[in-house]
């Protein structure tokens, strides 16, 4: 197969399907359009199946892996055996649909605060490329208030309270179980929260304040570091499961004050969304439903 004027980049490659009827016969990546010289020339691939005498139709597109949901540039399906038709082509920027969300997840699941002291609770969903707008509840918010667009949580007195966070169109929820403590503020180093649970992988910001004291440089240590990492602005990185101490030591070594911290195993994602054609992705069943009569967008190459 020929082909010629394709764009080129990190990431962009060509891509065919090939259907027959409601069969699909092949879909996948043929050739990466790395670099300026492969912006025209010859790809070949195999059709793993194929009944003689059928008509099959040919669909070759050019990708970029830029998680956009759309197709950057594609071309009209072509008879490469029987009859052939004329097809239509559709218009332009037709988007792909995000994959339905399985479920959600709210980081921290465990939260320690000082009463006072605020946090800010992070979502994310799965499978990959699953999105949805969400709204933060809490079930005691004269304990632990929380922002319903922003999932700040605001310790407001001693207790516990369970705050939730809901998917508006899939409806999937998941909790987060926050203690609130009346330890003393007194003069010294700070830290919020007191204490935090994270997964494998994510990297939560411990936040230092001084009362009563200079604002100065700090030194940041993690007790056992194959847990949990921390960089000088105190970004903690969870690395395995297990449990250690984030602590901070003020220059002139005078103040220091300490977060315990507990690594849970990471949550697992399956499935993916359509951004590049490892595999056959939301983006690619959308193509298949609708060929033989596609355009997605833009400039063909073949």
């Amino acid at each position: 197969m020929a082909y010629s004027g394709a764009s080129t980049g990190a990431g962009y490659h060509l891509a065919a399907v090939i259907t027959s009827g409601d069969r699909s016969l092949y879909y996948g990546r043929i050739k990466s359009l790395e670099t300026a010289a492969d912006a025209s020339g010859a790809a070949t691939f195999v059709i793993p199946e194929y009944r003689e005498g059928e008509e099959v139709y040919i669909f070759v597109e050019g990708r970029n892996d830029n998680d956009d949901y759309k197709t950057d540039f594609a071309g009209v399906p072509i008879c490469i055996a029987g009859s052939g038709r004329t097809i239509e082509p559709l218009s332009e920027d037709v988007e792909e649909p995000r994959p339905e969300t399985k479920f959600v997840t709210v980081n921290p699941s465990e939260l320690t605060l000082v009463k006072g002291y605020d946090k800010k609770l992070t979502v994310s969903f799965a499978p990959e490329g699953a999105l949805e707008e969400v709204t933060w509840s809490s079930d005691s918010p004269d304990v632990a208030a929380v922002d319903p667009v922003t999932g700040v949580v605001s310790a407001l007195k001693a207790g516990s309270a369970k705050v939730t966070v809901k998917a508006k169109t899939s409806g999937k929820e998941a909790f987060c179980t926050v203690t609130v403590t009346e330890k003393p503020q007194a003069s010294g180093l700070i830290l919020t929260p007191a204490a935090m649970t994270v997964s494998k992988g994510v990297t939560e910001k411990i936040t230092a304040s001084f009362r009563g004291i200079a604002e100065q440089p700090l030194t940041w240590s993690s007790s056992k570091e194959s847990v949990a990492t921390v960089d000088k602005e105190g970004k903690v990185t969870a690395k395995s499961e297990g449990t250690c101490v984030i602590t901070a030591v003020t220059k002139d070594g005078n103040y220091s004050a300490s977060c315990e911290v507990k690594v849970t195993a990471a949550t697992v994602v399956h499935g993916g969304g359509s951004g590049g054609c490892n595999g056959i992705g939301a983006g690619a069943l959308a193509l298949l439903a609708m060929l033989p009569c596609l355009l997605i967008r833009g400039k063909r190459e073949r």
